[in-house]
């Protein structure tokens, strides 16, 4: 009888660790999709990859459940379920940031192609030196501004806001500002 006190433990702790892990989770992709992150995952690999996503998140959340048709013993069933846990997060999140990796570099085709990403690449296209640059060559790299409009300034729209390009009063970039 002790030794089945302490299983029940050990699976109910098991079990805690692996909601936690989940919680975890649910509240990452929750503030990337708050941050675009979705975004840029959809618009690198497609919208079918956000639901592929959603539904394999759905299949490991539900493992233990899934796993009790194959598998004996509820220690192996738990510790397997935090392993899936454990495994898709680390994946999850190298997948965001391996997709991210493919916008980081400025081009004018990915500026008004992936408007979306566009706050991924201002650290590139700052470090072409946007900074002192006319406003018709940015109007070049950049095309027509599409953000909303201020005064003495370039704005283009991303997912959650806008990057003013500032001008100085001879028309030269001389700030670049996220809003």
């Amino acid at each position: 009888m002790n030794k089945f006190i302490w299983q029940v433990i050990l699976v109910a702790a098991i079990y805690i660790i692996f909601v936690f892990l989940w919680g975890c989770i649910i509240k990452i992709a929750i503030i990337a999709n708050v941050n675009g992150a979705f975004n840029v995952f959809g618009d690198f690999w497609g919208s079918w990859s956000v639901y592929f996503g959603i539904i394999i998140s759905i299949t490991a959340i539900f493992s233990p459940l899934l796993l009790r048709k194959f598998l004996k013993g509820e220690i192996k069933i738990a510790v397997l379920s935090v392993l899936i846990a454990v495994i898709f997060s680390i994946l999850a999140v190298s997948s965001f940031f391996v997709t991210a990796a493919q916008f980081r570099e400025f081009t004018p085709e990915r500026w008004s192609k992936y408007t979306n990403e566009r706050y991924i690449m201002l650290e590139d296209l700052k470090s072409k030196a946007i900074i002192g640059t006319e406003k018709e060559r940015a109007l070049e790299l950049l095309g027509a501004p599409d953000g909303t409009l201020i005064a003495d300034a370039l704005v283009y729209s991303y997912g959650n806001g806008d990057i003013a390009f500032s001008l100085d009063k001879n028309d030269v970039i001389q700030a670049v500002y996220l809003h």
